[in-house]
């Protein structure tokens, strides 16, 4: 009999209503987590906090309050409503719209109510995830379809201009205030009295994430595509800056030589010389001319139709000339046509210099105020290539479409389109008979962008098809076919590595050139004189020694024995103008001079695109319809899992796990240039780990010595002060050891999200190590095992001579494959490891004049035994280390999200996968299956159903 009173059965109830609740939006929290990698800071942004005092479900941008029972309710409707409403609230706070509701613009309560719960849920439907799916209802499907039909950008002030204008019934905006309704707003609207400073705190912090949130969207992770496009807009909206034009136009430049005296290709040496010795007549001059990137050809086509606002127009011009009015943008004499269209051309002024330039601006007058078209404006630019006014190749067409709303306000929309496809993203097709400049469709032209792991997996099948032989021992793809391998994308993502890794994992040698380190001479050889007979008669001609290049193949076949392999030439289009030409003969013919590369040798070159590279040269049509091109970009994801599998830093792991965009970074200021890379993270992580060995520190100077970005090498100096603090006196070695640490617990629990991040990485950074030392012993068993079956094999009758000869085919495969360079550093001291348990065990057969085959394996057995024993022992020592763990995670952090990182993390590490195959860790798979939310739901459900 439960004698227990009913206010206290009551109050029971709801503490357990409310526990639940919290479980309930941590859940759905860790599923969104898991759907939207890239809203990974703004999901953990809100504090779930429960709240019987409140109707349903608010936010005030700080904290989620919910009356559990509602919540409870909610629930009970499905999983994905509650998914829903916290990503409702979510975009709430994104989009500002807490902050909205004190604006005097948005002064209607009701309508300002209803326009962001609208944008709210239509946001949410663009997602192409199941787990906030829903059908929506007749009205929502009426509603949505009369809106797009005069608002193309769903945000929350359009809605309410929208709404606004057509001046709909309360009645009706009350029913689509119940039928978009998720949260109670009246947080929002704080008294007069309230903290200033607190509201402008809560706005700044959202600012922040949402521009974290654009940058992982836009360049790390591949989840924000496939119809989170809509999504990524509304982020652009909200974090839309003023254009920087001088870097837009930059994309527009063209390396040109140019009348103007190249100093930096004067020698001052053989200068001095010939005056010193010849009185007045120098050896070299200096170049007479400079090759400089400028725009040459440009042309601007400004939308001057009845639905722009020309004071706007003029505003844009103004601007726009005096970027190009300065001095270093354009070529002496540019061919620059400003061409203003409505629904013809209404007027096209021709630019050819800077004095032109001005008089446009000071004689400005707008023509036009017709309809909208800009067809006409293309045929006229065909025209105008037609004709000859413009090239193809140097033509191009940019137009900004303003369209003046209430106020000073301005939506700005901008395409950029191209002749030839000057930009990557754009290029043209026919359409009936009218010609079609716009966004390029995906795989046209430069083709989807790859991360650098698919781009290896892509490498290895091209080589892997390359070297496949017919039954003749023929190539299947003759060498006049198999193009060579062109991979372009930012310097320092990983290019030259994975290069190394094809090679060693495809068997084959591997010879690498810079060719910007290279002269014409060494690249094609230098010229002498010989005598030929034709036709009965002697003429001297010209040949050429062989190409350095091409000797260093034949080298490395001499030293490898491997006839196949890869010719890797990096910064190919960055070679010197009197390098270039011999640059597409090698691509085109495979050539370097009059010396071909040898049969079974591939061809892979790597290059920047020219926003990264000053020097770039374009390639022309013919050269790359002649090459396999290979488009590729960072991506953190990838580089992560490679990072555990070669020992990067835990703490340049961690940090970068939260600071996703500061993997890679590149930002132009005119200061110069300031740069985060793989390479630059990879190598300090090399750095710190000599540095930790010697005792010494690495601070922010250090730091900014490979982290090119005074921003991010102080915030990683200040993290890695934090991992540290934790790491200093080893109190997370401690508790792997099996030391329970309360306080330690405590201490990780309370702390700030960057703090627990920390924790977490020490800790997977001590099982990384145990994980990676018993894969890496493991290998060291198994070839040790291979080497005494072959013991048990041999035909020597005498048991020494028989591990003589097992020794000597040791040292022997490991010198053949040191010297092939088809070994890792841990490969190679696992081989060598091999090696010195062999002349061991040769030795104890040796002193124990084990002279019988038989004799001499017993004995050996048995010491193998032994080291299969320890190296059980090490099996052990993992599995316990992963077992305190997970206590310690437990202690800390509950079940939240830390713990759904932890796993999420131990599935990322290649040598934590290897070994949780085969240990059964309980938790492991236990915290593994709760991230299959439906067997969550269907406990929580039946835990309500309990109360």
């Amino acid at each position: 009999m439960d004698r227990k009173s009913p206010v206290t059965r009551e109050q029971a109830e709801a503490e357990e209503l409310a526990a639940i609740g919290q479980e309930i939006l941590i859940n759905a929290r860790n599923e969104l987590y898991l759907n939207m990698r890239y809203m990974d800071v703004a999901l953990s942004a809100l504090f779930p906090v429960p709240d019987y005092a409140v109707r349903g479900l608010q936010t005030d941008g700080i904290s989620l309050f919910f009356h559990p029972r509602d919540l409870a309710a909610l629930y009970r409707r499905g999983r994905a409503e509650v998914n829903r409403a916290y990503l409702h609230m979510i975009f709430h706070c994104l989009f500002g719209h807490f902050s909205g509701a004190r604006d005097p613009r948005w002064g209607n309560e009701l309508i300002w109510d209803v326009a962001c719960d609208v944008a709210a849920e239509l946001l949410t439907d663009g997602l192409p995830y199941r787990c906030v799916h829903r059908h929506p209802s007749p009205l929502k499907r009426e509603f949505t379809a009369r809106l797009a039909e005069e608002v193309s950008v769903v945000t929350a002030q359009s809605v309410y201009r929208y709404l606004e204008k057509r001046q709909f019934a309360v009645q009706y905006l009350l029913r689509l205030r119940q039928e978009f309704f998720v949260d109670d707003h009246s947080l929002w609207r704080d008294s007069p009295n309230s903290d200033k400073n607190q509201r402008q705190g809560k706005n700044n912090d959202w600012d922040d994430i949402r521009e974290h949130m654009e940058t992982e969207m836009e360049t790390l992770s591949k989840e924000a595509g496939g119809g989170s496009e809509g999504l990524l807009e509304q982020v652009k909206i909200g974090n839309r800056e003023r254009y920087d034009y001088r870097d837009f136009l930059q994309k527009f430049t063209r390396l040109k030589e140019t009348l103007k005296v190249d100093t930096d290709s004067f020698d001052y040496i053989y200068y001095d010389y010939g005056m010193r010795t010849y009185g007045n007549m120098p050896l070299i001059e200096p170049l007479e001319t400079k090759e400089l990137r400028r725009i040459e050809e440009f042309v601007i086509v400004i939308d001057t139709s009845m639905s722009c606002s020309g004071e706007l127009v003029k505003r844009f011009l103004e601007e726009t000339c005096s970027v190009l009015n300065q001095r270093e943008s354009f070529f002496e004499r540019a061919n620059i046509h400003i061409i203003q269209c409505d629904d013809r051309v209404q007027r096209d002024t021709p630019i050819r210099s800077r004095e032109e330039m001005v008089w446009y601006m000071e004689h400005l007058e707008i023509a036009g105020k017709g309809g909208t078209d800009f067809r006409p404006a293309f045929q006229y630019v065909d025209g105008l290539i037609a004709s000859g006014e413009l090239t193809a190749s140097g033509a191009s067409i940019f137009h900004r479409r303003l369209r003046a709303v209430s106020g000073e306000n301005a939506v700005l929309r901008h395409r950029v389109h191209l002749y030839e496809g000057r930009l990557p993203g754009c290029g043209r097709a026919r359409v009936g008979n009218q010609d079609y400049i716009g966004p390029r469709r995906p795989g046209a032209c430069g083709g989807n962008k790859m991360n650098i792991k698919r781009a290896k997996e892509e490498i290895k099948n091209s080589i892997e098809a390359y070297l496949a032989k017919d039954a003749r021992g023929e190539y299947l793809i003759p060498a006049v076919r198999q193009r060579p391998l062109l991979l372009m994308g930012p310097p320092g993502i990983g290019k030259t590595q994975i290069m190394e890794q094809v090679a060693r994992e495809c068997r084959v040698g591997l010879v690498s050139y810079t060719i910007t380190h290279h002269t014409r001479q060494s690249a094609i050889g230098l010229p002498f004189i010989t005598e030929k007979e034709f036709g009965g008669k002697m003429y001297s001609v010209t040949e050429y020694t062989m190409s350095e290049i091409v000797a260093s193949v034949y080298e490395k076949i001499e030293k490898t024995g491997l006839s196949e392999g890869i010719l890797f030439i990096d910064e190919i289009n960055c070679a010197s103008e009197t390098l270039a030409p011999t640059m597409l003969q090698f691509l085109q013919a495979k050539t370097f001079g009059s010396h071909k590369i040898p049969g079974g040798w591939i061809i892979v070159a790597a290059g920047n695109p020219p926003e990264y590279n000053k020097s770039v040269r374009e390639f022309d049509m013919a050269t790359l319809d002649r090459v396999k091109w290979i488009p590729v970009e960072a991506d953190f994801g990838v580089w992560k899992e490679y990072a555990y599998q070669t020992g990067i830093h835990p703490a340049v792991i961690s940090y970068l796990s939260v600071r996703r965009e500061y993997f890679y970074s590149l930002e132009t200021t005119v200061e110069g240039k300031w740069f985060a890379t793989p390479r630059g993270w990879e190598d300090l992580s090399r750095l710190m780990d000599v540095y930790e060995a010697q005792g010494k520190t690495v601070d922010r100077d250090v730091v900014a010595q490979y982290i090119r970005q005074p921003k991010i090498a102080k915030d990683f100096a200040n993290y890695l002060d934090l991992y540290h603090k934790y790491r200093s006196d080893d109190r997370i070695g401690k508790v792997l050891e099996g030391g329970r640490d309360e306080a330690l617990m405590a201490q990780a629990g309370k702390g700030a999200f960057d703090e627990k991040l920390s924790v977490i990485g020490l800790i997977l950074s001590r099982l990384g190590n145990e994980y990676k030392s018993l894969y890496l012993r493991e290998q060291y068993m198994e070839l040790l095992m291979n080497a005494l079956k072959s013991f048990r094999t041999s035909s020597e009758a005498d048991a020494v001579r028989r591990m003589e000869e097992i020794y000597a085919r040791e040292q022997a495969e490991l010198d053949r494959l040191k010297s092939a360079e088809l070994l890792t550093r841990e490969e190679e001291y696992v081989r060598r490891d091999v090696l010195e348990s062999v002349e061991r065990y040769l030795k104890l057969v040796r002193d124990e004049s084990l002279d019988e085959p038989e004799q001499a394996f017993a004995r050996m057995q048995a010491e193998f035994a032994r080291e299969n024993e320890a190296f059980g022992q090490m099996y052990e020592r993992a599995g316990a280390m992963t077992e305190r763990a997970f206590d310690f995670m437990e202690g800390a952090f509950g079940t939240g999200q830390e713990l759904v990182l932890f796993v999420t993390e131990l599935n990322l590490n290649f040598y934590s996968l290897k070994f949780l195959q085969e240990y059964e860790c309980e938790r492991y798979y236990q915290y593994n299956q709760s991230l299959l939310f439906e067997d969550r739901e269907e406990q929580i459900r039946r835990r309500l159903e309990e109360i």
